[in-house]
């Protein structure tokens, strides 16, 4: 009888001391991911600084080390407890098929390169996977990344279009380069924030930044406010440094949520709607003729850029891409529509690589013709639960819908004229995704704490 006692504490104390190891992995893999989130946002301006002033640049490859400990974490997480996410499941099944490709093609470290050009956002997805979105990291990031922002912006300006030292150090080293090509378009540097080109910069914070506005219900009451500071920051920047692509995509992701809970959702409970979402629509469609109309010709920048994003397709870079890489891509396909492999478009490892600023020629290019509606198609199968949201009856879920829809489409749309999966920008875009797919499927929507 005596021994009773003293097996049961025996027993409960290793039992104890796994739950204490269990928590303190947690709280560790928690802070590994948030590392991993500040460093998206941070470290090529960290590298810049550094090696500006300490001749020594660590952070990206930091960046990139975090990412794979993540991942192996994940797995080990994953084969321990014998189950995973879908979307983790779902992500890991897409990169070792892009992997396998690669390795198909003859060239395995190409294919690594190609992974983290094309396809980092499916590493985002596959770490990020089950977590509660980290709004408030998120939205303090995006802000500092603003002010970077406008600081960079104003220095441009004012001071006869040049940057902050360290920026122009960065990009001196890059026009003696063949990586220049990430950073300027005609004769024209244009500024990239805290971010290592335009491009990435302009996506990542118009996509991230307008899809927490849209939804900012759904994040913690304390953090609202940050989502229209963010949104202030935007218009902003636009209107000192406006860009076609990302006033572009902003506008299908407002327009698609908005006329989507009008139109549909909104007529369900009350036909009248169905009405004045008609004339909304019709709105929308007359402002691809009368913006063009009154502002193509302004000699207001800000203006004449958004006019330009009205008729993106007329945009005199647009023609000259026709022109010039998309009709050598055109040919490749035509002659090798088995593909190419991932050196042929993969530029962070081959320097002749081709550039087409087009994600659907790329992946032709690279992995075949059939691989860019093999892409699509997955990203439909895989958020396909949150587009389903749209015919939801609660107004929020449905509102959850349209945003992955009109996110989805504004991707797929300047995916014809520019990388738009690629690299930082396609993992803004899984990021969000993963965001919505959480909030409608997974049950809870935000904690305070972020990441959970």
């Amino acid at each position: 009888m005596m021994g009773a006692p003293h097996l049961a504490v025996g027993t409960l104390w290793p039992t104890a001391q796994r739950a204490a190891a269990g928590a303190a992995v947690e709280r560790a893999h928690r802070w590994l991911l948030l590392a991993i989130l500040w460093l998206f946002f941070f470290n090529a301006l960290l590298d810049r600084l550094t090696a500006y002033y300490l001749g020594l640049a660590l952070f990206t490859n930091l960046y990139y080390g975090l990412m794979g400990l993540a991942v192996a974490v994940r797995v080990l997480m994953a084969v321990a407890r014998g189950r995973d996410q879908p979307l983790a499941i779902w992500a890991a099944g897409a990169l070792i098929v892009v992997t396998l490709l690669g390795v198909l093609y003859g060239d395995p470290l190409a294919s690594i390169f190609g992974v983290k050009q094309f396809f980092i956002g499916f590493v985002f997805l596959l770490i990020f996977a089950g977590h509660q979105f980290p709004a408030n990291a998120v939205l303090g990031a995006l802000l500092l990344v603003q002010m970077y922002a406008l600081f960079q912006g104003v220095h441009f300006l004012t001071q006869e279009l040049t940057l902050p030292p360290w920026d122009m150090a960065y990009v001196r080293a890059q026009m003696e380069s063949w990586e220049a090509r990430n950073l300027y378009q005609a004769n024209l540097i244009r500024p990239f924030a805290t971010f290592a080109s335009f491009a990435e910069y302009q996506i990542v914070v118009h996509i991230l930044g307008v899809g927490l506005f849209v939804l900012r219900d759904l994040v913690p009451p304390r953090e609202r406010v940050g989502t229209w500071m963010v949104l202030l920051s935007l218009v902003v920047v636009d209107v000192l440094l406006p860009d076609r692509t990302p006033i572009m995509m902003s506008g299908i992701v407002l327009a698609s949520t908005w006329l989507g809970v009008t139109l549909i959702h909104g007529a369900r409970a009350n036909p009248a709607r169905f009405v004045v979402g008609v004339g909304l629509l019709a709105l929308f469609l007359s402002l691809f003729w009368v913006v063009p109309a009154l502002f193509l010709d302004s000699e207001t920048l800000a203006l004449r850029r958004l006019a330009e994003a009205f008729r993106f397709w007329e945009a005199e870079t647009v023609r000259e891409r026709m022109a010039t890489a998309w009709s050598v891509s055109i040919e490749l396909i035509r002659f090798h529509p088995e593909g190419l492999g991932p050196a042929s478009v993969a530029t962070s490892y081959n320097p002749n690589a081709l550039v087409p600023h087009n994600n659907y020629f790329l992946f032709a290019v690279g992995y075949s013709v059939l691989f860019p509606f093999t892409f699509v198609f997955a990203l439909f199968f895989g958020f396909r639960r949150v587009f389903a949201l749209m015919g939801a009856d609660d107004r929020q879920r449905a509102r959850i819908g349209f945003c992955a829809t009109g996110v989805t489409l504004a991707y797929l749309t300047s995916s014809v004229f520019n990388a738009s999966f690629s690299s930082y920008m396609g993992a803004a875009y899984f990021l969000l995704m993963q965001w919505l797919y959480t909030s409608a499927v997974g049950g809870a929507i935000v904690t305070d704490e972020g990441l959970g």
